[in-house]
């Protein structure tokens, strides 16, 4: 080891005189089992892990290796006659190499976690006001640990603000502009797959609880060091319709769920599939945990996957079809990574795009042919050779998925309203100095050019915390059949899911009825009108979570621009410059409510008590601002 100190002096303050005969003494024994003829395959693995472990002990950095072995490759040939001839020397070197590779990756892995733990916290402090002090305490507490047993622990909170930012860092997702209102449930101390199945139910049950649905993710336990997956879960999504071999040979149901209904039927020979199979079974949830036997087989009740029939506004032979699809799409298969800790089950939810409904049901229910049976014009436009049948085709399957979503008073969102709400959130990151990355087959080219968001230039690039698509389970590691255990059915739901479903299907009516009377009231205000008031100074606030008020308050300054309207949040409203702007001749006030009736998070801090007092709003001869 001398030689390394002469060349790398930065070295000695990782080696005590026990670390330096240690190394040393490890590597010569991994050399020598390297160079001997017969030396078994095993007994030199176990060695280059005694040596990886020792190494990690005393935190030797993985860029020491090449310096260590460089001089050790050095000594084998002036020891070694003949090895450093030009037919042996290259041989030598390779196995020097594979050394270095294998030995280091140990000490590679605690680096690359505590890197991104670093990476993680900083992006951490400002959202929860650590000082430089307590940042660096942190950082320190997590490298310990992870030199210690290869992870770290995060806090509720920090594992709450970590699925947050993954979500705001997804480029293929195109509704992240509710990212900071993310429900996340911290479960990682739920391990049995029984209790994980009835937090899945749960999951189920607070998603769909409100007037609209709410994004839930439920976060089980991380992946432990050693481990190859983790918890996971078969099915890509909680709802996932069979796919049936008939006898002859024809495919009913879900295409994409072939494999994954084959693999259920194989290795749970006891599980019974419906006596009279349709195109939309519903298949039972597997949950596998390292450590807790064999993977286990639920049926999720029907009020966990609750199915919207797909119709027609115009069309009634659409109902005829029986098309389904559920209402609450419930991914499984993500693999969410936080400051180097990996989490293989969390479950999460947002809501269905109209576009992504009606293409699972064209690619994969052959749903273009069916349409033909529904609409005429269809199949003659598509035996003329007209190619432009198909994209009608996917028009009206989308109005009727929308259709349906709305009669069934579940949350949907369609192309219009969410490219407005991704220009939205653009423009509210680039204000707090942040890129947003994209991958545009995703986002700008999915809904096309007649969409604002198409001319927006968009980059995809990855930065953690994020949200990563897995393989699927039953694919790469097969389980041994196991029989499953008998389920019974949940409890049917109580009065007040039946109210709240009532209160749903008014919020929706009222706030359709509100736009009609906005657009109207607009319509009859014109800015002569405003300016024959005397007013000559307009602040337009808004409170919006997914941008729609946001983009309704925009065109409202820019019909006032005459004025040089401030626009604003309620929330920059709240600080005391902020409040002067209560004091113009016209304050013009556009917002929205936010799960049940709350405040939007962009306009929660303007009546909060620690904010500034509001100033008078009385003007002279008015009774109250204009």
């Amino acid at each position: 080891m001398g030689r390394v100190f002469a060349g790398q002096p930065d070295l000695l303050c990782h080696f005590s005189k026990d670390d330096v005969d240690g190394v040393g003494g490890s590597l010569l024994e991994c050399v020598a089992l390297m160079l001997a003829p017969g030396s078994s395959r095993e007994a030199t693995l176990a060695t280059l892990r005694a040596l990886g472990k020792e190494a990690v002990r005393i935190k030797l950095p993985v860029w020491a290796y090449p310096c260590i072995l460089k001089s050790l490759l050095d000594l084998v040939v002036e020891e070694l006659p003949g090895a450093g001839g030009p037919a042996v020397l290259p041989s030598v070197a390779a196995l020097f190499d594979v050394l270095a590779g294998v030995a280091s990756y140990p000490q590679w892995l605690v680096e690359r976690v505590s890197r991104e733990a670093d990476d993680f916290f900083e992006q951490a402090a400002p959202h929860f006001g650590w000082s430089a002090q307590a940042l660096a305490q942190r950082k320190l507490r997590a490298l310990r640990e992870i030199y210690a047993t290869g992870t770290h622990e995060l806090s509720e909170a920090e594992l709450c603000f970590g699925a947050q930012l993954a979500w705001r860092n997804s480029g293929k997702c195109s509704g992240r502009i509710a990212w900071n209102t993310l429900l996340v449930r911290d479960l990682r101390v739920v391990e049995d797959p029984e209790l994980m199945y009835h937090e899945m139910v749960e999951h189920q049950r607070l998603a769909t609880a409100g007037p609209s649905l709410r994004s839930v993710m439920t976060v089980f336990r991380a992946r432990r060091p050693g481990e190859a997956w983790g918890p996971r879960v078969w099915n890509a999504q909680y709802v996932r319709f069979a796919c049936w071999e008939m006898e002859d040979g024809t495919l009913l149901g879900d295409a994409a769920n072939r494999e994954l209904t084959a693999a259920i039927q194989r290795h749970f020979p006891a599980w019974k599939p419906p006596a009279v199979k349709t195109a939309f079974d519903v298949l039972p949830l597997v949950v596998e945990v390292p450590g807790q036997g064999p993977p286990r087989l639920f049926e999720l009740p029907p009020e966990a996957t609750p199915l919207v029939p797909i119709t027609h506004p115009d069309n009634e032979r659409v109902a005829g079809l029986g098309w389904r699809w559920c209402a609450v799409p419930t991914i499984t298969n993500f693999n969410l990574r936080v400051a180097g800790v990996d989490f293989g089950c969390c479950p999460f939810n947002g809501w269905f795009l109209d576009l992504e409904v009606a293409r699972n049901l064209l690619d994969r229910f052959n749903g273009a042919e069916a349409l033909t049976t529904c609409f005429p014009e269809l199949q003659a436009r598509k035996e003329r050779g007209d190619s432009s049948w198909m994209d009608s085709a996917l028009v009206e399957l989308c109005r009727a998925v929308n259709h349906s979503f709305v009669q069934a008073r579940y949350s949907i969102v369609d192309r219009a309203t969410l490219t407005q709400q991704f220009v939205a959130h653009m423009e509210r990151e680039r204000r707090e100095g942040r890129e947003v990355p994209a991958q545009w087959s995703w986002i700008g080219g999915l809904f096309g050019c007649t969409y604002a968001l198409w001319k927006h230039e968009c980059r995809d690039f990855f930065r953690n915390p994020q949200y990563q698509y897995q393989s699927d389970l039953f694919l790469v590691a097969p389980a041994p059949p196991v029989v499953p255990a008998a389920r019974g059915a949940e409890p049917p739901p109580d009065d007040l899911d039946q109210l709240l479903s009532a209160c749903s299907s008014r919020m929706t009516l009222a706030v359709r009825a509100w736009r009609r009377r906005a657009v109207e009231r607009c319509r009859r205000r014109n800015l002569e009108t405003v300016v024959s008031k005397g007013v000559s100074s307009v602040a337009v606030l808004y409170g919006s979570e997914t941008g729609t008020a946001e983009s309704y308050a925009r065109k409202l300054a820019h019909a006032l621009r005459l004025l040089s309207p401030a626009l604003a949040s309620l929330n920059d409203a709240a600080t005391p410059h902020g409040r002067a702007l209560l004091t113009r001749d016209l304050v013009l006030i556009v917002t929205s409510t936010f799960g049940a009736g709350e405040a939007p998070l962009n306009a929660a801090r303007f009546l909060h008590p620690d904010s500034p007092p509001i100033p008078d709003l009385r003007r002279p001869g008015r009774a109250g601002p204009v």
